[in-house]
């Protein structure tokens, strides 16, 4: 009887463990979404990646640009890996099944020959909707989420236990 006790403990720890796991990788993916897309929006190439560029020579297909730089964000955010953090979100219930179509509309969207108003607008949908599946997130993982802020807040206890060869 008590090692079935033990063991039914045991799986609901777990079971708390996974809920959290889960919630702590959705904010993370959440968090950086929002971040790449800022990063696009405050990038100096904006203005070079998206848009009119009539100079048949300009920078928007050069290597090492300000423009290419904007690029690697827009297929950063474009990537497969968002796309199924989207899909996730909705199994979560994060975001609704017209939102996460929003979502990927909106990075399907993303192309070089939309107009630099259209690019800004698509992507603060992007960040719009994204920062309701994670205010949804937050209060459907309440338990999680108020781990997850005081675990934030709280200095690294890893610092004092850490020793270099060195002397560091």
């Amino acid at each position: 009887m008590l090692l079935k006790q033990q063991e039914f403990k045991r799986k609901g720890e777990q079971a708390k463990t996974d809920k959290y796991d889960t919630y702590l990788s959705q904010v993370n993916a959440i968090d950086q979404t929002i971040g790449t897309a800022n990063r696009i929006l405050d990038s100096p190439g904006f203005n070079g990646y998206f848009g009119i560029n009539v100079n048949p020579f300009g920078n928007r297909y050069l290597p090492g640009t300000d423009a290419a730089n904007t690029e690697a964000l827009v297929d950063t955010l474009k990537s497969q890996t968002f796309l199924a953090n989207v899909q996730l979100m909705k199994g979560l219930g994060a975001l609704s099944n017209a939102e996460g179509q929003r979502v990927t509309d909106a990075i399907g969207k993303l192309s070089p020959s939309i107009s630099e108003k259209a690019a800004k607008e698509t992507i603060k949908t992007i960040i719009s909707v994204t920062n309701k599946g994670k205010h949804r997130l937050d209060n459907k993982f309440s338990t999680e989420a108020a781990k997850y802020r005081k675990e934030q807040a709280a200095p690294s206890s890893n610092q004092s236990e850490y020793s270099s060869l060195w002397g560091d």
